[in-house]
C-alpha cells in the first residue's frame, strides 16, 4: 500500500481514478470535453450549465506533446488490436485490463501510432523498471534515451518518462517538472 495515496496494484478503477483526477484538479491544462449521463445518454456538464442560464464555452488549450519518431517492433493480438484502436480514436483515456492483456504493448503501440512525447504513471520502482525494459524491447528506443523518476531516478527527458506515482507530489504540490513534459523535449 503507498502511504501517499492509499493506492496500490488491487485498488479498484475507481480509486485510481479518482487519483488521476486529484492529480489534475486545478490544472489549467485539463478540461473535461465530455461528460455523458450513462442513465439519459445526454452531456452532462453544457446541460447542468444551460439550466442556470450559463452558455458553456471551450477554450481548449491542451498541449498536444511534442512530436517524437519511434516505430513499434512488435505484434498486436486481435484484443489489442481492438483496445489499441479504440483508444487511438479519442484524445485520452483509460485502459483497465486484465493482468497479462498486455497494456505495456498497446501503450508501446500507441506511443508509435500518435508520434508525440508520453508520460507514464505507475506506483512502484519495479514497475518502472518493467515498463523500460519492455520499451526498449519493443520500440527502437535504448534505455538510456527513457526518462525515469523516482526509486532513486531523477532524470525526466520529455521524449519518453516515466514516474512513480510517488515522485509526483511533495508536501502536496505536483512536481513542476511534470508540467514540463508537456512541452518541452529538453527537461
Amino acid at each position: 500500500m503507498n502511504d501517499t495515496t492509499g493506492v496500490h496494484r488491487g485498488s479498484s478503477c475507481q480509486s485510481k481514478i479518482a487519483l488521476f483526477r486529484s492529480l489534475v484538479r486545478g490544472r489549467e491544462d485539463v478540461y473535461p470535453r465530455r461528460f455523458e449521463s450513462l442513465r439519459t445518454g445526454k452531456s452532462g456538464y453544457p446541460i447542468l450549465l444551460r439550466r442556470f442560464g450559463i452558455e458553456p464555452s471551450l477554450d481548449d488549450q491542451r498541449h498536444s506533446g511534442v512530436p517524437i519518431s519511434v516505430s513499434f517492433q512488435g505484434d498486436l493480438r486481435p484484443q489489442q488490436q481492438m483496445a489499441a484502436s479504440a483508444m487511438l480514436a479519442h484524445d485520452t483515456g483509460v485502459l483497465a485490463a486484465t493482468t497479462a492483456f498486455g497494456k505495456t504493448v498497446v501503450a508501446a503501440w500507441l506511443i508509435a501510432e500518435r508520434g508525440v512525447n508520453a508520460l507514464i504513471l505507475v506506483h512502484r520502482k519495479q514497475l518502472m523498471e518493467q515498463w523500460t525494459d519492455r520499451l526498449c524491447e519493443i520500440l527502437d528506443i535504448t534505455e538510456r534515451e527513457i526518462g525515469r523518476l523516482g526509486g532513486g531516478r531523477k532524470k525526466l527527458k520529455g521524449r519518453i518518462d516515466i514516474a512513480t506515482i510517488q515522485s509526483l507530489i511533495r508536501h502536496g504540490e505536483v512536481d513542476d517538472r511534470i508540467a514540463d513534459c508537456r512541452s518541452s523535449s529538453d527537461v
